[in-house]
C-alpha cells in the first residue's frame, strides 16, 4: 500500500481516509499491469486495501470504481494492456465488492463502444487517458449511480 503525503504528512492511504474521516471513499484502479495480474494477486492486494480501510476508518462507505477501457487502437496494440486484460480486472472487482458487502461502480460501461473500447471522442489522444467530457460524464454517473 503506498504512502501518499497529506499536508506535510507521510500517509497510507488507510491512514489518510481515516484523517480526513471520509463518508465515502471510491476506489478507482488504473490501467497499468492489466494484463499482468493473476487472479489472486490481483484480489489479495485489492482486499487488503479493502481491509486497511475499514480497519482505519470503520465508518467510511467503500465503492469500487471499474477500470477505465483504452481505445481500440491502444489495445491492439497488446503492449500489455488490453480491454479483455481490463474487463477480467472488472470482473474481479466486482467479485471483491460481493464479497466484502460493498458497492461496485460500473462507470467503464458508459466509456465503451460496441466493440467493447472506449469512445474515440473521450479520449485524450493517447488511448488511454481520457478529456474533460469523459470526467463529466463520469462525474454524471457516479452522482445518479454510486448508491443504488
Amino acid at each position: 500500500i503506498n504512502t501518499v503525503t497529506v499536508g506535510s504528512n507521510g500517509l497510507t492511504i488507510s491512514e489518510a481516509i481515516a484523517e480526513a474521516e471520509c463518508e465515502y471513499v471510491i476506489i478507482t484502479i488504473g490501467v497499468n499491469g492489466a494484463d499482468s495480474f493473476t487472479e489472486t494477486k490481483y484480489k489479495t492486494y485489492y482486499n487488503k486495501l479493502i481491509d486497511e480501510i475499514q480497519v482505519s476508518s470503520p465508518n467510511t462507505k467503500i465503492i469500487l470504481q471499474s477500470v477505465f477501457p483504452v481505445t481500440k487502437a491502444y489495445s491492439d496494440r497488446n503492449i500489455g494492456i488490453t480491454n479483455s486484460g481490463i474487463d477480467r480486472l472488472n470482473e474481479w472487482a466486482k467479485d471483491i465488492a460481493s464479497e466484502q458487502g460493498i458497492k461496485y461502480l460500473d462507470t467503464q460501461s458508459i466509456l465503451k463502444d460496441e466493440n467493447g473500447a472506449q469512445l474515440e471522442h473521450y479520449s485524450e489522444q493517447d488511448g488511454v487517458h481520457m478529456n474533460a467530457d469523459a470526467y463529466s460524464t463520469i462525474i454524471e454517473y457516479i452522482k445518479t449511480h454510486a448508491l443504488k
